[in-house]
């Protein structure tokens, strides 16, 4: 099943400016490279702002 990168959300919208037709594709990458999901990487990145 194709999916189209407007409707991947956020991740699937970082994935697609890279180049990336396939979200589960990049966040697996994304992972091997940064040991996080790209969501983690969000969630940490929110908290670290915040002091939470």
């Amino acid at each position: 099943m194709a999916t189209r990168a407007r409707d991947w959300g956020a991740g699937g919208r970082v994935a697609a400016a890279w180049g990336c037709k396939d979200a589960r594709h990049f966040a697996r990458r994304f992972r091997d490279q940064y040991g996080m999901s790209p969501r983690e990487w969000q969630q940490h990145c929110v908290a670290s702002s915040t002091g939470k």
